[in-house]
C-alpha cells in the first residue's frame, strides 16, 4: 500500500510542478478583455472573431486570438466579451461640452432663432466657470458611457474643460 501511494505521489509531483511553472511564467496584465469580436486598427484592419486584448496600466500590450492571449497573460481583472464587440474608442469631432446643460432648451426652430433667441441669452445669464465644470462632467459621463474617449471642444473657460476632461480620464483637443 505504501508503495502505491509513493508511486502515485512521484507521478503527480512533476505534473504539479509543470502546472505551477506554467502559471508563474505568464506575463502580468491589469486587464484581459476576452472572447469578443475584436475590431483592430492595425495596418490590415484585422477583425478577430474570438479575440482578446491585454492591457497594462493605460497601454494595450497585446491584441490577438483569445486562446493565445489567455495562455500568455495572467490578468488582475478579466472581462468576458463573448457576444460583444471590442472596439477602439470613438472620437467626437465637434462639441461644446458644457452646453449639455442647455439640452432641450428649445427645439424645432431655425438655427438662427435657436442661437439668438434662446442659447445666447441663456449663456449670458448662466455661463460661468462652475457651469462649465458641471456641464463638462455631465458630457464626459455621457460620452464615456457610449464609448467616446476623445473629443474636440471649443467653449468658454476651456482651462476648466481641460481639468475636468483629465479628471474623467478622457482626451480632448480643446481651444
Amino acid at each position: 500500500m505504501t508503495f502505491r501511494h509513493s508511486v502515485a505521489f512521484t507521478l503527480t509531483v512533476p505534473l504539479l510542478c509543470a502546472l505551477l511553472s506554467a502559471q508563474t511564467h505568464k506575463e502580468k496584465a491589469d486587464l484581459l478583455i476576452s472572447g469578443g469580436t475584436v475590431v483592430t486598427m492595425d495596418a490590415s484592419r484585422a477583425i478577430l472573431d474570438d479575440g482578446a486584448v491585454a492591457v497594462k496600466g493605460d497601454t494595450i500590450v497585446a491584441v490577438g486570438p483569445r486562446s493565445e492571449l489567455e495562455a500568455r497573460y495572467a490578468a488582475k481583472q478579466t472581462i468576458d466579451a463573448r457576444g460583444g464587440l471590442v472596439l477602439p474608442g470613438f472620437i467626437n469631432g465637434h462639441t461644446h461640452v458644457p452646453m449639455t446643460l442647455f439640452r432641450g432648451l428649445h427645439d424645432d426652430v431655425t438655427l438662427n432663432d435657436w442661437l439668438y433667441k434662446y442659447i445666447f441669452p441663456a449663456e449670458a445669464k448662466n455661463v460661468n466657470e462652475e457651469f462649465v465644470r458641471w456641464g463638462t462632467r455631465l458630457a464626459a459621463a455621457e460620452q464615456i458611457r457610449v464609448g467616446v474617449t476623445t473629443f474636440a471642444d471649443m467653449y468658454y473657460f476651456e482651462d476648466a474643460v481641460a481639468e475636468e476632461t483629465k479628471a474623467a480620464g478622457m482626451r480632448g483637443v480643446l481651444g
